[in-house]
Order: C-alpha cells, then structure tokens, then sequence
C-alpha cells in the first residue's frame, strides 16, 4: 500500500489523465516523478514541484533510470492515434511490458502498478440486455483495444510479482482533452 510521502512514477504526465492524475498525488501529498519525452509540451505540468525523468516507451532507453527508487508507477502514457496495427503494439503493449519489468528490476519491493488500460480492452456489450463486466471475454474491435487488451495480457503474465491494478477507463473528455474534446467543440 502506498502512503503519502511515496515517490510515485506518473507516465504520460503531460497528458489529459496524468496531468490530473499528478496534481490529485501532489495536493494527498505523494512525491512525483513525471515522465515525458523531451519534445512533450509541459504547459500544465511545467511549474509543479515534481521530479522529471525522460523517456520514451517506444525505445524503451532510460526506463530503468525513470523507475529507480519509486514506490508505485501509474502508467497513463499510450498513443490513441497510430498509422497502423503494429505501431499500437509496439508501444501501448511492448512499452507497458517494457515499463512493468524495469519498474519490478528497479525496485523489488514496488507496492503498486497502475495501468491505465480502456474499456477498449473488452470491446462492445454483446447486446442491450448484457452489459460489459469483469466476466465478458473480451473482443476488442479496433488496433487500440487490441493493443490495451495486449498489454493487459502482458501485466498479468507477470502476476504474482507485479503488484498491478488495471484500469479500463471509459472515454474520457474534459479541459485538456486532445481527442473527445474537440469534438464537443464542433
């Protein structure tokens, strides 16, 4: 269990949920670690008091030095947009089982492993009467889900050393929001 006063890796810090997500952990009194790429636009997070690690899931470079001496990792970074299938696993999947195994090398007492999955992950309700839950095999219809489901898939396949909690967030949308947000605009 995590307490305040732990150093929390927060990825896609600078994104529409962790950007939330860092300033929820600075304001219960947590540490946090943000990790972005050099190129990422910090505009909501640039003035914080956090720590700052730079790393990218699709190479997988200086993830361990990211993890070192965390006590938990929120994992919210993905790409929603990608020319093709592979590009999704590549880094939604491969970069959360990258990530996953250099938080656990890094630190073998990690409390806790939060992945950000999608409800993209399960796919559709079968039918109106049948609403998704914890027990519907997934069949997820598009490359995201596809590549949130592999993923998932890959954390499990870690158990019972990783200490990890999956979350499969519905659309979310709000101020910052780059994707349904502008869509509310039109």
């Amino acid at each position: 269990m995590t307490r305040p006063g732990d150093l929390v890796l927060v990825t896609g810090a600078n994104g529409f949920i962790g950007s939330h997500l860092v300033e929820a952990l600075l304001a219960r009194g947590y540490r946090v670690r943000c990790m972005v790429r050099r190129s990422s636009d910090l505009t909501f997070i640039g003035e914080l008091p956090v720590e700052w690690a730079y790393a990218d899931l699709r190479d997988g470079a200086d993830l361990v030095e990211a993890c070192t001496g965390v006590d938990a990792v929120c994992h919210c970074a993905a790409l929603t947009r990608a020319p093709d299938e592979e590009t999704f696993m590549r880094v939604n999947a491969g970069g959360t089982e990258a990530l996953a195994r250099a938080a656990l090398g890094a630190n073998p007492g990690l409390k806790r492993f939060v992945f950000v999955s999608s409800q993209t992950a399960v796919g559709p309700a079968p039918g109106k009467d049948q609403p998704v839950d914890e027990s519907t095999p997934p069949h997820p219809v598009n490359w995201y889900g596809k590549s949130k489901l592999a993923a998932e898939r890959a954390l499990a396949s870690m158990q019972p050393g990783l200490p990890a909690t999956i979350i499969r967030a519905s659309a979310v949308f709000g101020p910052r929001d780059r994707d349904f947000y502008s869509y509310f605009e039109l």
